[in-house]
């Protein structure tokens, strides 16, 4: 078999070679000392700059902020396909450490541009170099109303790696490490799931349901109290920042006002019965049952044979769909399969799901997913691959104009 009917597995070597790279090592050292550079130069200076300097300012924080993201990303990445391997967690969970801190040393630098009247902004937007940077501003001065004080906010970033994150990362393991067993064999939670939705037996998608639900009710409590504790650390948060609802700060971070999102989910909600109830209706009454069990929901109707696609015949079907749309959308898709920015390859040890990560303007995004041959496959790799594009085009922008609201991001897609 030729390298093309591969399933392939990413190389992260444009970001690093492993995560105990001593290029890690010495950039943690540049960090470190930019910083201790650009606090000394600006830390409470901020109001009384001239825009030029301002100007100077931005690009000096945007590059310090890009080198923590590049080892964050790289991070974030190895950690995804190794959530078992201890030494790489650990290491990770070192390196997310050094680099929360560095971002609480430099927190100053946004709280201070938020501290910006509405002349001074103004004055900016009309500056030939610093308004390139006044959406960026804006965005920042959104969350205005709802900020800590500094000390504060630097607590906050500095107990993520103890608080929430950690929380979320025992979920990730702890999901990582379940195993269905169905005829004496064992399967990862990942094919277990894929099977008992794709397989056209009904008795083995029950068996794989069953064996699923029962290794599920045996992490119950660990699951829920995992749950409890990261809704519990945001409901803090959110009061001691004022936000109104318990999702505000989705909202503002994706520029939207709630009134809309509320329409959009009533309008949804409302055909419901039309749309969602009909059609499971439908589908229970083809497949000649009572009530659809959970194992059904998903199972194909049998119109006609599920394909089990190739990863080449994958790749061709998306590239082309991809370049009738747009020849410059099929040539950058194209890239991150000659380039091995994909990694499909199911295996233990790799998380479930699928993302496209950004990574940092000065490398290129990577796409996770696990690819089975089903065409639920083949549209999440045309999904994720929607995204990367758009992540490879918006990079010219720069690290801090280069990032996109969630619905944005998600429509773009």
């Amino acid at each position: 078999m030729n390298k093309i009917d591969k399933i392939p597995s990413w190389d992260l070597s444009d970001l690093y070679e492993t995560i105990k790279s001593e290029k890690i090592s010495q950039e943690l050292k540049e960090i470190d000392d930019d910083i201790v550079y650009f606090s000394k130069k600006y830390k409470g200076k901020l109001l009384s700059l001239a825009l030029e300097d301002l100007y100077e300012a931005i690009l000096q924080y945007e590059e310090i902020k890009e080198k923590i993201e590049k080892i964050c990303s790289f991070v974030e990445l190895i950690t995804s396909e190794n959530i078992l391997n201890d030494e790489i967690s650990n290491k990770g969970y070192y390196l997310k450490e050094i680099l929360e801190k560095y971002s609480s040393n430099i927190m100053f630098f946004s709280l201070e541009i938020n501290q910006f009247s509405s002349s001074k902004v103004s004055e900016i937007s009309k500056n030939e170099n610093v308004s390139r940077y006044i959406e960026w501003i804006n965005n920042l001065r959104s969350m205005k109303f709802y900020q800590l004080r500094e000390d504060l906010e630097k607590i906050l970033i500095e107990k993520r790696s103890t608080g929430k994150n950690s929380w979320v990362r025992l979920f990730d393991e702890t999901i990582a490490s379940i195993f269905v067993e169905v005829n004496n064999e064992k399967y990862s939670l990942d094919k277990a799931l894929d099977l008992m939705s794709s397989s056209s037996d009904s008795n083995q998608r029950k068996k794989f349901g069953l064996s699923i639900s029962e290794e599920f009710n045996k992490k119950e409590d660990l699951l829920g109290f995992i749950l409890n504790t990261i809704v519990k650390d945001k409901e803090i948060e959110d009061r001691w920042r004022g936000f109104p609802k318990v999702d505000s700060s989705r909202h503002i971070s994706n520029f939207i006002e709630p009134e809309i999102v509320d329409s959009l989910f009533m309008s949804v909600k409302e055909f419901y019965p039309r749309i969602s109830h009909r059609y499971y209706n439908l589908k229970r009454e083809y497949m000649g049952k009572e009530k659809l069990s959970f194992w059904d929901r998903n199972a194909p109707l049998g119109f006609a044979e599920e394909t089990k696609w190739q990863w080449k015949d994958a790749k061709e079907f998306v590239l082309t769909s991809f370049s009738e749309f747009s020849p410059k959308l099929g040539e950058i898709g194209n890239l991150f399969f000659q380039n091995d920015w994909i990694d499909a390859l199911p295996r233990l040890g790799k998380i479930s799901g699928a993302f496209s990560h950004q990574t940092v303007p000065k490398s290129h995004p990577y796409i996770l997913m696990n690819f089975y041959g089903r065409n639920n496959d083949v549209m999440t790799l045309a999904h994720e691959l929607g995204h990367g594009v758009h992540q490879v085009l918006a990079a010219e922008q720069g690290f801090l104009l280069s990032d996109t609201p969630l619905i944005l991001a998600e429509t773009a897609s």
